[in-house]
């Protein structure tokens, strides 16, 4: 950060962040403040950056493949990578205020769908056999709208049931569907998202499982409907595909 102009921005952005009292003292810090490097410009304040990332069909290709063949995986992380580049430019970081150093270590996600339930409060709630259901049809102007924190919450679970349907491709249907109410979500809306939530706490144990087969091959399934949408008359489409018979995509 060395120009007075950028220097300045960021530290307005960091008063803007702060939730003050009456008397002008700090009472907590609303969010976390980011250096904007989206407004960087290349070959002006950066080069070019990579990080390579794995798609999700290919690790489930390459466990298929060793359960099939036998093969021994192992994985190679480098803790704190960005700690042994070697950085040529010049990079400057003024402190946040209210930055404390902590020893705790905090503690990892060990049940993530059992975490997305106790958001809900729905721990003791009985559970449910499908994901939705086909009647009555849904639509995104059903029942009424949600306040704007139980939006937030409806967008936030949402979210989080798209992440659990890489290892849970049988809710991917359903949460495609509640993804379309994003935008305005009802109370129906989030009812039928209490559903899913409830399926899933019958069905912790579901998941990925890839084992060994003669199958050697690749076998795609497909299907599809004409203008299913009571909306707007789109069509639904969907498929699977399996490498050794281990579902990968």
């Amino acid at each position: 950060m060395r120009f007075p102009q950028w220097q300045q921005a960021v530290h307005d952005e960091l008063d803007a962040l702060l939730k003050k009292q009456a008397d002008g003292t700090v009472d907590r810090f609303k969010a976390r403040l980011v250096a904007k490097g989206y407004a960087q410009k290349i070959s002006f304040d950066f080069y070019d950056t990579f990080s390579p990332v794995a798609k999700v069909n290919t690790i489930r290709t390459l466990l298929s493949l060793a359960v099939t063949h036998g093969w021994e995986l192992r994985k190679v992380d480098v803790v704190n990578a960005f700690f042994n580049g070697d950085l040529v430019e010049e990079v400057f970081m003024q402190q946040p205020p209210g930055f404390e150093q902590r020893n705790d270590e905090g503690q990892p996600l060990k049940k993530y769908i059992r975490d997305l339930i106790n958001r809900t409060d729905m721990t003791s709630t009985t559970s449910v056999p499908t994901p939705m259901i086909v009647s009555p049809t849904l639509t995104s102007t059903d029942g009424q709208l949600l306040p704007t924190s139980k939006a937030i919450l409806y967008r936030s679970i949402v979210g989080g049931l798209q992440y659990a349907c890489l290892t849970r491709p049988d809710i991917a249907f359903t949460v495609n569907k509640r993804s379309q109410y994003m935008h305005s979500p009802t109370d129906k809306h989030w009812m039928a998202v209490i559903r899913v939530l409830r399926y899933l706490q019958g069905t912790l144990e579901f998941g990925l499982y890839y084992t060994p087969t003669d199958q050697v091959d690749v076998t795609t399934f497909s299907d599809s409907d004409w203008g299913s949408s009571i909306e707007d008359r789109r069509s639904t489409s969907g498929f699977c595909i399996y490498i050794d018979g281990n579902l990968v995509g």
